[in-house]
Formats: C-alpha cells, sequence, structure tokens
C-alpha cells in the first residue's frame, strides 16, 4: 500500500502540472540516503557529514514535494533531518 500511495500521489502530481518538463527528475531521499546504514556502522561523524553532503544537494534543488501520511499529524514534521530538508529546498 505503501509504494502504491506513493506512486499514486505523484501521478495526480504531474498530471496537475501541464507544464512540467518531459524528463523531470524527481529525487526521493528514502530510495538515496540510507540514513540508517550510518547509525548501524556507528559512524561518529555521520550527521555531520550527511548535512555537509547533503545541503548542497538540496539547496540545487529549489523546490520540494512533500508527501504526508496524515494532514493532522504527520510523521514527516516529527523527524528533524525531514524540517531540515524542508528549510533547505
Amino acid at each position: 500500500p505503501l509504494l502504491h500511495t506513493l506512486v499514486s500521489a505523484l501521478q495526480l502530481w504531474a498530471k496537475k502540472r501541464p507544464n512540467l518538463p518531459k524528463g523531470a527528475s524527481l529525487w526521493i531521499c528514502f530510495f538515496c540516503n540510507n540514513q540508517y546504514r550510518i547509525l548501524e556502522e556507528g559512524v561518529q561523524t555521520g550527521s555531520d557529514d550527511l548535512e555537509a553532503t547533503f545541503k548542497t544537494r538540496l539547496l540545487g534543488i529549489g523546490s520540494a514535494l512533500i508527501l504526508l501520511d496524515s494532514c493532522l499529524t504527520p510523521f514527516y514534521i516529527t523527524r528533524v533531518w525531514c524540517i531540515f530538508e524542508t528549510f533547505m529546498t
């Protein structure tokens, strides 16, 4: 159900944007950033490295599409990293 929800939301978003350039890319952080791997490996500077690495990428994106699991109590806003991503884009 989660993947179906994600795909449906992205299709609806794209459908409402007829001027979206062909070949536009989407960067979905949970597919690209394995933040848990860094924690599991015990890298002491993992969070600092993530900030430095992704700050440049996030600034280059220019905009963000945020999908929430709930309008009233979204889990997204309870995570500091998610708020950082939103702030940077």
